[in-house]
C-alpha cells in the first residue's frame, strides 16, 4: 500500500503482516498480498505501528491516528476501540500480551495502558500513576506481576503489581541513554534495552550490563528494531542491519560471553540503511525489515559469508633463534641483487650460497611458494627449536588485527589472542609431522579460516628405519638365543618334574589306599556299633518271648500232672478242661517261640552285608521294630536312660519294595540320634538346676514317629524334643565323618549313610526341620512302588 514501512509481524499461519503509513498488508507464504484498509480520521494516515496475534484468527492492530483495532478472521469482522470507547488517545504505539491475558498497549503522550479484552475494561497508568514520563515506547513482562515500561525521556520504570511499586532505572544505574527505543526479551530471559546512544544487554540471573555501541563494533548508536532468530541477535540501526553472535569467552575463569559484531550496509550492496520502529522479522530463512522506502530481505545463510577475512599467510619461519631466508640458487644467480626484508641489507651477486647455507645444516624443501616459504619441509632433529611469522593485509577494511595460533602435535589448545604476527618459541620439538596453524580476526568479527604450514622433523640416524631394522635384527637373534636357552632349562625342569610327579602320584596312591582301607574300617565299625546297639536290644526282647514259653511249659507240666489224676479217678469232663488249657499254652509257646525266632532272624539280617535286593516290606512294623529295638538297646546300656516314645502309623501306608537291612540301618540310625539327644538335653538341665526345680520336673524326653501314605510316596517323620541342631553345623550333617558328640561316642558316618541310603539306593528324599534347644524332625520320603 506505501513504501513508508512501520511494522513487521509473523502469525501463526507463516503470513507476514506489514504495517505502513497507507494501512495493513498481508503477504501469505505464496506471495499474495492482501490489503487491509482502516478508516482514520480526516487529514490522517493509516500509518501501523504494530501488530499482535491473540487467538489463531485473532489479532490486534494499533497505530497513531486510528487507535486499537481488533479482526477477527473467522467472522470477518474489524472493530475499532478507541476514544469513544474509553481509550485515553488513538495515538497508540506498541502491543503485549502479559501471562495472564491481559493486553498491555503504550501511548505515545498518555502513559501506558492495560486492556482487559474479555470484560473491555481499560486502565491506564501516567506520570499521576507513578511513572517517569507519559511518553511510552515499550513495555515486557519480566516475570509474572512485574513489567519493564521504557520511556522517550525517563529511562526504563520498573512496575511491581504485586507491591503496587514503580522505580525507575535511568543512566545513572548504567542506562547508555534515558531515551529507550524499546526493549526486547531474549530465548534466555535476558532483557535488550535499545537507545538512542546504544544497545544494553541487561542479565538480571547474572547481575551484568553490556552495552553496544560504536565503541565496540556497531555502526551507529541509534537502534530502532531488535529480532532473535536462530540464536542471533538483529539490531535495526540508522546505518544499516547489525548481527551479533554470542559464544563462550576463551579466557579462563571469565564465566562471560564473546560478542562478534556484523554490520551490512550498502557495501554490500544494501540499498537503505535506516530502520523504522519493531520493522524486523523472520521467515523461512529469511531476515525482512521495514525501511524508507519499502522491506529489503536477506537470506540468513548469506550473513555467513559476509565480511570473511582471508587467511593469515605464514611468511617467516626462525631456527635456533635465526631468521631463515629461502631462494632458489639457480634462479638467484641470474640476479643482481636481492634486498633482505627489513630493506637494509642486500645481498650482491653470487652470494647465495651464504644466504642457503643452512641446507648444508640438511636443512630440506621441495619446492618454494610464491612468496619464497618452503613446501614439504624437512628439518634435522637437531634444527628442531621453531619460531613462526605470519601476517594478514586487508586494506580495506580499518582497525587491528588480532591472532590464534596452534602447533597440531605440541599444542594441546588455541593461543591467546595476540596483536603480534609472531608465535612463541617452540623448543627441543620431537621428530615427525606437524602443522601450524594461524586465524585472524577484525574487532568482534568472525575468526578467518586456518592457513596451514606443513613441516617435518627427521629423526636422528640412530632412529632411522635402517638402524630400526638392525635393532631389530638383533632383537630377534638375542631373543632366538634366550628361546633356546629357556627352551634347555625347561626340558631339563620338566624331566625332574615327572620324576617328582611320579613319586608324588606313587605316595598319593599309597595314600588313598590307606585311606579306601580306614574308610571301610570306619564304616564297619559304624555297622558294628549299630549291631551291638540292635543285639542290646534284642537281648531284652528276645527275654520277653523266652520268659513266656518257659511260664507256659513250666504250666503245661503241672497241667499234665493234673490230666494223669483225672485219667486215674475216670474224670473225662476234667481231663477235657485240662487239655484245652494244655492247647491253648501251646498256641501261645507256639506264638512267642515265632516272634523270637524272627527277632534272631532280624539281628541276623541287620548284622549281614546288605545284598542290595529290595523286598516288599511293611514299613509300619519296620518302623515299629527297629523303634524298640533302639529304646531297649539304650536302656540295656544305660539303666538311667528314661524316655517317652509315640508311634502314630498311617494304616494305608501299605508294602514297600525296601532293601530292609539298608532301611533298618537309617531308621536305627535315626532313633539312636533322637534318643541321645532327649537324654543329652536332660542331663544338661539337671545339671544347670537343682533336683526338684520346675524347669527338671516339666522337661520329659520324648522320641514321636509317624508314617503317612502321599500320592506316590510314603513320609515318615521322626521328631525328638532334644537339644536341636545348631545353625552353624546344619549344612554339614550330610557330610562324612563330621559329628556333634564327644570324641568316641560316634563316628560320623551314620546320617552320611543314611543319606546315601535314602537318596541313592531308594531314589527318596531325606531332610531335616530344626531350631536349637527345642526340637529336631527328619523328614523321609520314600517313593511307593508296584509289587
Amino acid at each position: 500500500i506505501d513504501d513508508n514501512v512501520w511494522a513487521l509481524f509473523k502469525d501463526s499461519k507463516k503470513r507476514l503482516w506489514v504495517g505502513t503509513y497507507g494501512g495493513l498488508n498481508i503477504i501469505t507464504p505464496d506471495k499474495k498480498i492482501i490489503s487491509v484498509q482502516i478508516s482514520p480520521p480526516p487529514n490522517q494516515n493509516n500509518r501501523t505501528e504494530d501488530v499482535l496475534q491473540i487467538g489463531p484468527d485473532q489479532f490486534l492492530i494499533c497505530g497513531p491516528n486510528f487507535g486499537l483495532c481488533l479482526i477477527d478472521e473467522e467472522k470477518h469482522t474489524l472493530e475499532k476501540i478507541g476514544v469513544k470507547e474509553g481509550m485515553p488517545t488513538n495515538n497508540l504505539r506498541y502491543l503485549m500480551q502479559d501471562s495472564q491475558g491481559q493486553i498491555w498497549i503504550t501511548t505515545n503522550r498518555s502513559g501506558i495502558i492495560r486492556f482487559d479484552l474479555k470484560t473491555r475494561t481499560i486502565r491506564y497508568l501516567n506520570q499521576a500513576s507513578g511513572l517517569n514520563s507519559a511518553l511510552i515506547s515499550g513495555v515486557q513482562e519480566i516475570e509474572p506481576g512485574r513489567f519493564w515500561i521504557s520511556t522517550y525521556s525517563g529511562g526504563i520504570d520498573n512496575l511491581d503489581l504485586a507491591q503496587n511499586t514503580v522505580s525507575t532505572y535511568t543512566t545513572k544505574e548504567g542506562l547508555s541513554s534515558d531515551q529507550v527505543v524499546g526493549i526486547y526479551k531474549d530465548s534466555k530471559k535476558r532483557c535488550w534495552i535499545y537507545t538512542e546512544k546504544g544497545l544494553n544487554l541487561v542479565d538480571s540471573a547474572h547481575e551484568t550490563n553490556t552495552i553496544f555501541s560504536v565503541s565496540n563494533g556497531m555502526p551507529a548508536n541509534g537502534i530502532y528494531s531488535l529480532l532473535e532468530y536462530n540464536k542471533r541477535i538483529y539490531a535495526g540501526t540508522q546505518k544499516g542491519l547489525t548481527v551479533l553472535d554470542e559464544t563462550l569467552s576463551s579466557k579462563p575463569g571469565s564465566g562471560g560471553s564473546i560478542w562478534d559484531t556484523h554490520t551490512y550496509g550498502k557495501s554490500l550492496g544494501f540499498s537503505y540503511l535506516d530502520f523504522n520502529g519493531h520493522s524486523v522479522a523472520h521467515s523461512d530463512g529469511q531476515i525482512w525489515w521495514g525501511i524508507v522506502p519499502g522491506v529489503s530481505i536477506l537470506n540468513e545463510s548469506e550473513l555467513k559469508n559476509q565480511n570473511a577475512l582471508m587467511p593469515p599467510r605464514v611468511n617467516g619461519l626462525e631456527i635456533l633463534g635465526k631468521d631463515q631466508y629461502f631462494a632458489d640458487p639457480a634462479l638467484a644467480e641470474n640476479t643482481d641483487t636481492v634486498w633482505s626484508e627489513n630493506k637494509d641489507t642486500f645481498y650482491l651477486n653470487g652470494s647465495f650460497k651464504e644466504l642457503n647455507s643452512d641446507k648444508q645444516k640438511g636443512i630440506e624443501w621441495e619446492s618454494l611458494s610464491p612468496i619464497n616459504m618452503p613446501v614439504g619441509l624437512s628439518l634435522p632433529h637437531d634444527q628442531n627449536n621453531l619460531r613462526f611469522h605470519f601476517a594478514n593485509y586487508l586494506p580495506q577494511y580499518a582497525g587491528d588485527y588480532q591472532y590464534q595460533y596452534i602447533l597440531d602435535g605440541v599444542d594441546e589448545k588455541w593461543s591467546p589472542v595476540t596483536d603480534l604476527p609472531v608465535s612463541e618459541n617452540y623448543n627441543n620439538i620431537s621428530p615427525g609431522h606437524y602443522t601450524f596453524r594461524a586465524s585472524v580476526k577484525r574487532g568482534n568479527g568472525n575468526w578467518s579460516t586456518p592457513s596451514e604450514f606443513h613441516f617435518r622433523i627427521r629423526p636422528p640416524w640412530w632412529f632411522s628405519w635402517w638402524a630400526e631394522l638392525i635393532y631389530f635384527l638383533i632383537f630377534i637373534g638375542l631373543l632366538r638365543l634366550w628361546v633356546r636357552q629357556r627352551s634347555l632349562r625347561l626340558l631339563n625342569e620338566n624331566a625332574w618334574l615327572e620324576q617328582k610327579v611320579a613319586e608324588r602320584t606313587e605316595a598319593l596312591s599309597q595314600s588313598l589306599e590307606n585311606l579306601r582301607q580306614t574308610q571301610g574300617q570306619l564304616i564297619q565299625a559304624e555297622k558294628m556299633a549299630s549291631l551291638g546297639e540292635l543285639t542290646a536290644g534284642i537281648a531284652h526282647e528276645i527275654q520277653n518271648p523266652l520268659n513266656f514259653v518257659n511260664n507256659f511249659s513250666e504250666v503245661n507240666t503241672e497241667l499234665l500232672e493234673d490230666v494223669n489224676k483225672a485219667l486215674d479217678e475216670n474224670n473225662t469232663p476234667e481231663v477235657k478242661s485240662i487239655l484245652k488249657d494244655i492247647e491253648m499254652n501251646m498256641g501261645k509257646i507256639t506264638f512267642h517261640g515265632k516272634r523270637a525266632d524272627a527277632i534272631v532272624k532280624g539281628m541276623l539280617l541287620h548284622s549281614r552285608a546288605s545284598s542290595g535286593q529290595k523286598m516288599l516290606t511293611d514299613i509300619n512294623m519296620l518302623t515299629d521294630e527297629y523303634l524298640r529295638l533302639s529304646y531297649h538297646g539304650l536302656r540295656a546300656r544305660d539303666k538311667s536312660f528314661n524316655a517317652r516314645y509315640i508311634m502314630d502309623f498311617d494304616e494305608n501306608t501299605g508294602e514297600l519294595m525296601l532293601v530292609q537291612q539298608d532301611i533298618g540301618r537309617v531308621l536305627l540310625n535315626l532313633f539312636n540320634n533322637a534318643f541321645y539327644s532327649v537324654t543329652e538335653k536332660k542331663k544338661q538341665l539337671e545339671k544347670a538346676n537343682q533336683p526338684g526345680d520346675i524347669v527338671n520336673e516339666m522337661y520329659e524326653p520324648m522320641v514321636s514317629v509317624s508314617t503317612k501314605r502321599k500320592k506316590d510316596t510314603v513320609e515318615i517323620r521322626i521328631r525328638d524334643n532334644g537339644q536341636g541342631i545348631p545353625k552353624k553345623v546344619i549344612d554339614k550333617i550330610y557330610q562324612p565323618f563330621f559329628t556333634t558328640k564327644p570324641a568316641g561316642q560316634g563316628t560320623g558316618l551314620g546320617l552320611s549313610l543314611s543319606y546315601d541310603i535314602i537318596t541313592k539306593e531308594h531314589n527318596g528324599k531325606i531332610d531335616v526341620t530344626t531350631k536349637e534347644n527345642e526340637y529336631t524332625e527328619f523328614i523321609i520320603e520314600l517313593p511307593v512302588q508296584a509289587a
